[in-house]
């Protein structure tokens, strides 16, 4: 249910993309289960994904941090320059940073002759005598040196473990009774831009 408050806006408008942040996290963490064995084009999709949700949240901070958090931080100390917000989005950006480097390296490979070669001797194939209609087809790992399922599962936790609860504390920073507690008027939430 909407919530009618004007002082709402700001929350109903970052809501969406918190949201979207969390169902592409959850997407990519139904891929990793098993993905050592998946095929190509599914470990190709899956290190697809994580890049998205990297560039994302990036973008989304990148406009946060210009055009937004500025201007709530006249009023709303959370949204300062040197506040926990903006604190935790460097922090975040180093567990981007790491699982974007990762995700393009096993990108790279799996293209390349790395991935060709794994691909020739089996990797991501389902193995000699197995039903492929069987649900618990065996299918010949990757090698951890192209992709490591411990490794990326890893590396989604970190981030999962900064932008779940940035994302709570920034939401709750854009409740309206928050925003009211610190003198934000109506003019105040209309010329921020959403």
């Amino acid at each position: 249910m909407p919530n009618n408050d004007p002082f709402a806006r700001l929350y109903q408008g970052m809501l969406p993309f918190h949201n979207h942040f969390r169902a592409e996290h959850a997407q990519i963490v139904r891929g990793i289960p098993n993905s050592q064995t998946s095929p190509k084009v599914s470990l190709l999709r899956l290190m697809q994904q994580a890049l998205q949700l990297c560039g994302h949240l990036e973008m989304h901070h990148t406009i946060e941090e210009a055009h937004i958090f500025p201007l709530l931080a006249k009023k709303v100390p959370s949204f300062a320059m040197d506040s926990e917000h903006i604190k935790e989005h460097a922090l975040m950006h180093a567990q981007l940073e790491a699982l974007q480097q990762y995700s393009s390296k096993v990108l790279r490979d799996l293209q390349s002759s790395p991935g060709r070669k794994a691909e020739s001797d089996g990797a991501g194939q389902v193995i000699k005598g197995e039903d492929e209609d069987d649900d618990d087809v065996k299918r010949k790992p990757w090698p951890t040196s192209l992709y490591d399922e411990e490794q990326f599962d890893t590396l989604i936790k970190g981030v999962a473990a900064t932008l779940f609860p940035h994302l709570q504390a920034e939401e709750a920073s854009l409740r309206p009774e928050n925003l009211k507690k610190h003198g934000m008027t109506l003019g105040d939430i209309q010329r921020i831009p959403m």
